[in-house]
């Protein structure tokens, strides 16, 4: 390891849930479409499954879930080629902004897209434990 310039490992606490412990997790959904003509990114309240539009594309944050952090991009079927292009650049800059406003951001946080339709059990249980 000392050849790769690493002296020690982090600690088990460095790697540790975003949440301190009195926090529970919450989840977060933002709607990323072109419909107004320009690309926007806006946040979707309450954060439920029926929110989900066809037409566009949505940021799901569920990276405050110790069992499994991840932030997942929705895709929907009749989302336009710019949603869908520009989706996971969104997501990166999403996580980037959050780092920066001090909220501490694992690196091990996943971003996994997902086309409507192909939702994954993790995916729909996020929205269960909200």
């Amino acid at each position: 390891m000392s050849a790769l310039g690493v002296d020690s490992l982090p600690s088990r606490k460095d790697t540790a849930s975003p949440l301190a412990s009195d926090e529970s997790p919450t989840l977060s959904l933002y709607r990323i479409s072109d419909s107004s003509g320009a690309l926007t990114f806006e946040a979707v309240s309450p954060p439920e499954m029926v929110t989900l539009s066809s037409s566009d594309v949505f940021l799901v944050d569920a990276s405050q879930f110790a069992s499994a952090p991840t932030v997942y991009v929705w895709i929907g079927n009749q989302a336009s080629f710019s949603e869908k292009r520009h989706a996971v650049q969104f997501a990166q800059g999403y996580l980037h902004d959050q780092k920066a406003k001090g909220r501490r951001v694992s690196p091990a946080i996943s971003i996994v897209k997902l086309r409507e339709g192909h939702e994954n059990s993790a995916f729909l249980e996020a929205f269960q434990k909200k």
